[in-house]
């Protein structure tokens, strides 16, 4: 069952994410909080791009076969975000770069422009051709006007036409160029008053619908980007993005909603929205902004469309699997070929001390369940099954964050180091509080290449993890190949 929107809860995007349900939403938008000091780029840039690829590796599983996902960046991280999503969703699947120029100011005074990259996630993504319809596109391609409307001139010869050499009124195409009607149309079109023959034979084309407009291109010159007093997107850009990439009636998400700009361009587009953002100042201020757009606009929303906006705030569970009730369930099976306890991954409970092989046996079960056929690591629970919590690991495994945070930023870079930066999109970190003790959860898929840590191969055999020789390792793949 897919989360009830409209949503918007104050949570981790992470751990709100991992409650959806697969393919339940239409559209993905997301402007990731970016790090505005320049030492704290260079200290945890590598720790910030897993956080984005986790992001955007459950974006990408609760999104639906027709979806699209869009991600608003900066010039500087585009590359780094680009290399994501092809790994995520393939090259194949790229669909646009937008280009956002904005003035110099705040936060933003180095930057001329900003980014948002489009992907979709099937052949089947919808994607709508938009028009520009701005007052200057009109006047600029149809820039006369009489009792009728807007006009423009165009000429009847056309040289992929030249084909139709007949003389009409007298009058002869030019040499390499033919009339684009046939004789009977050019007819009916002066009979109607719509050809005019002077020195020129012009045929007058009136303004009727948008697609006779030019299409948006990529470059996003004619709305703003962001509001200079607060630095968030505009509403106009994200009316924009969710037209492009949704149908009415579409459920947009944005794990990251700031102070609402979406939730009010979703309202005025007629779409659902899930929102999340762990920032209670944020979520406070959604809250009033879309009490004031329902109270600025009432006059012009219906009764229903004041009822569709029942919103249910700070309630992330809704509709979603108890997931806590689920880990326990797990503990109560106990061990198995893709199931395996760790007691910690930093504390000794033997030697009460820290001790650095705790974390080299997680990471060998990590890469046997890759080598193998996925599964789930819990950290926190001893072999017996007893919960015994993380209280000692989270005071070593980061001396300046003693929390989950700090935790999973341990783990991530002890994964990343030993196992590779490719391995970041085969797992996904969670934590659930049992007994009132927390246990680290680590769910792993498999892996299409072997991965080695510290040069050896491991794999799993029913609830044992295994090292091979090369011999071993060579028969393996082979039997796994064949």
């Amino acid at each position: 069952m897919g989360i009830i929107p409209n949503i918007i809860a104050e949570c981790d995007s992470l751990d709100f994410l991992e409650r959806m349900a697969d393919q339940s939403v239409d559209l993905v938008y997301l402007d990731p909080p970016w790090f505005t000091n320049n030492e704290k780029i260079q200290d945890e840039f590598e720790d910030y791009k897993v956080f984005v690829s986790k992001v955007l590796t459950q974006c990408i599983r609760v999104l639906k076969e027709t979806g699209s996902v869009f991600l608003y960046t900066r010039p500087d991280l585009t590359p780094d975000f680009s290399w994501i999503l092809r790994d995520l969703l393939g090259v194949s699947n790229y669909v646009s770069e937008y280009v956002l120029p904005i003035k110099s100011f705040g936060l933003r005074r180095h930057a001329t422009h900003e980014t948002v990259l489009h992907y979709r996630k099937s052949n089947n993504t919808i994607v709508n051709i938009l028009y520009n319809t701005s007052k200057e596109a009109i006047l600029q391609l149809f820039p006369k006007e009489d009792y009728k409307g807007r006009y423009r001139y165009i000429s009847p010869f056309r040289a992929a036409f030249s084909f139709r050499k007949f003389v009409w009124h007298g009058i002869h195409p030019p040499e390499n160029m033919g009339w684009i009607y046939s004789e009977n149309e050019l007819d009916k079109l002066y009979d109607e008053g719509l050809i005019e023959i002077g020195h020129k034979v012009l045929i007058k084309r009136y303004f009727e619908s948008e697609n006779q407009l030019s299409p948006i291109g990529s470059i996003w010159s004619d709305i703003p980007s962001v509001i200079k007093a607060s630095g968030e997107q505009s509403v106009e850009l994200i009316e924009r993005i969710i037209k492009i990439g949704s149908n009415d009636e579409a459920i947009v998400l944005d794990p990251f909603c700031g102070t609402g700009p979406t939730a009010v361009a979703c309202i005025r587009q007629n779409r659902k929205f899930i929102l999340c953002d762990n920032s209670h100042d944020a979520i406070v201020h959604t809250r009033h902004r879309i009490d004031d757009f329902v109270t600025a606009n009432y006059k012009t929303l219906l009764p229903e469309d004041i009822i569709a906006l029942d919103i249910v705030w700070n309630n992330y569970s809704i509709g979603t699997p108890d997931l806590d009730s689920e880990v326990m369930s797990i503990i109560t099976d106990g061990e198995s070929a893709s199931v395996e306890f760790k007691v910690a991954a930093c504390w000794n409970q033997n030697t009460r001390n820290e001790d650095v092989r705790m974390v080299d046996n997680v990471l060998k079960t990590i890469a046997a369940f890759a080598n193998t056929d996925g599964g789930t690591l819990l950290i926190g629970v001893d072999d017996n099954g007893l919960i015994v919590g993380l209280d000692n690991d989270f005071e070593i495994a980061n001396r300046q964050k003693n929390n989950r945070d700090g935790y999973e930023l341990y783990l991530n870079d002890k994964i990343k180091h030993n196992l590779g930066v490719e391995f970041i999109r085969l797992y996904t970190i969670g934590f659930h509080e049992l007994n009132d003790r927390v246990v680290c959860k680590i769910d792993v898929r498999p892996s299409e290449k072997p991965i080695f840590f510290n040069k050896n191969y491991y794999c799993r055999n029913g609830n044992q993890t295994l090292s091979l020789d090369i011999a071993e390792f060579y028969a393996y793949i082979t039997s796994r190949n064949t």
